[in-house]
């Protein structure tokens, strides 16, 4: 009678302690890192979107602008600023999410280390993501001439604000259509007990 009661308590210990090693706290060094990774790259935006703007506009009123690149000398096109200007924006949404969901949990100190690379990496993702989504929306809506128009920056603006802003929603989404794995599940397809994981 006793041995059986014992089975649950063991499983209970068992999963106790591989909770605790999956929610391992943020080091402080961690937290000191990505806040300041989050707000270089803001302060970073806040300069230079301000002037990607001015240059955008310019281009698409017709100014003819030189600009370079590694070295190279190029003369951008509207359809070029216009991008520019959705992938600053998709960047800009990102961090706004990434800066509101580090404060709490850092201030609480309910950080957990495997979010490191999250943080790390939504920027891009949410940058790929604006670019995509915008140009799915202008093949399907615009043509051509709308690109030389300056509500443009402003739609391209808003579309990648809102696919930075709402990255993750987007993409677990997406997963869900395509099949993929729930980023809550192990790449291994086992559960935390080391066994098969609950098939989809």
């Amino acid at each position: 009678m006793f041995e059986e009661a014992s089975e649950p308590a063991e499983l209970l210990d068992v999963q106790i302690i591989d909770l605790g090693r999956r929610c391992t706290p943020m080091s402080t060094a961690c937290r000191r890192f990505v806040g300041g990774y989050l707000l270089v790259l803001g302060v970073a935006l806040l300069a230079v979107i301000p002037w990607a703007w001015s240059f955008a506009s310019r281009v698409i009123d017709g100014t003819k602008i030189t600009a370079s690149f590694f070295n190279r000398s190029f003369t951008p096109t509207p359809e070029f600023s216009i991008v520019v200007i959705a992938l600053l924006a998709a960047v800009t949404g990102s961090v706004v999410v990434l800066t509101l969901t580090l404060a709490d949990p850092s201030g609480h100190e309910t950080l957990e280390s495997g979010y490191l690379w999250w943080y790390l990496t939504r920027p891009i993702s949410a940058a790929g993501l604006g670019l995509l989504f915008y140009m799915a929306f202008i093949s399907r809506f615009f043509n051509e001439a709308t690109a030389k128009d300056s509500q443009a920056l402003i739609l391209a603006a808003t579309i990648g604000g809102l696919a930075g802003l709402f990255t993750d929603q987007v993409l677990k989404k997406m997963s869900t259509v395509l099949g993929l794995m729930p980023t809550s599940q192990f790449a291994s397809g086992k559960d935390s007990s080391g066994k098969g994981g609950v098939s989809p």
